[in-house]
């Protein structure tokens, strides 16, 4: 999928992509899960720099342009198989410094979101895994416009987009371009509103 609107990104983009939006998941509910007492920058550009390199190797990773201000991560469905050797070729033994109860907690949230996603879509389609922009930039339209460009992709090869998410804030967000709420659920072992989104 090629969204000519869009800076794609590179191998080399991928440790200023993760620096520049790194600080604005500071207070995603997921992200803090996750990490715990390490959400904070630091360990937030390690997790990010892993997301967006593996995105570059094997599905598809964008900037709103090439000051790398906002990214939008995302894949078909059927072309994103993971494994270990891709995951160690992404950088996955950087995570190690996250600490063993983040990535315990990741192993249990992974499997609840798989088995979400499995039940609210099967078909072909694009999965959006991650949409972010720089705090400084917030505000600017950035989110949007990246999140229109996929979507525009999307629906001219014919495909839905699904999505997640943890905020209501930002379920109102992406009902703005035609995201419904396909399905609601709590992470296990947490009081944290998984929502799955899904535009036909």
């Amino acid at each position: 999928m090629q969204i000519d609107a869009l800076h794609e990104l590179s191998k080399g983009d991928v440790t200023q992509a993760a620096t520049a939006t790194a600080d604005s998941f500071t207070d995603d509910p997921l992200f803090r899960y996750i990490l715990g007492e390490k959400c904070q920058p630091e360990y937030l550009r390690t997790l990010l720099k892993y997301y967006i390199k593996y995105s570059v190797l094997y599905g598809e990773a964008y900037a709103s342009s090439a000051a790398l201000d906002g990214i939008v991560l995302c894949a078909r469905s059927r072309e994103y198989d993971y494994s270990l050797f891709k995951s160690l070729r992404a950088g996955s033994l950087s995570l190690i410094r996250l600490g063993s109860e983040a990535g315990s907690r990741f192993k249990t949230y992974d499997a609840y979101a798989a088995e979400k996603h499995e039940a609210v879509i099967s078909d072909p389609h694009i999965f959006i895994q991650l949409l972010a922009v720089a705090p400084d930039q917030q505000g600017e339209g950035h989110g949007g416009s990246m999140l229109s460009s996929v979507v525009e992709n999307a629906t001219e090869a014919g495909y839905p987009c699904y999505l997640e998410t943890h905020t209501e804030r930002n379920v109102s967000f992406y009902r703005k371009y035609g995201f419904e709420t396909a399905s609601t659920g709590e992470i296990p072992g947490t009081d944290i509103t998984h929502y799955c989104l899904l535009r036909d």
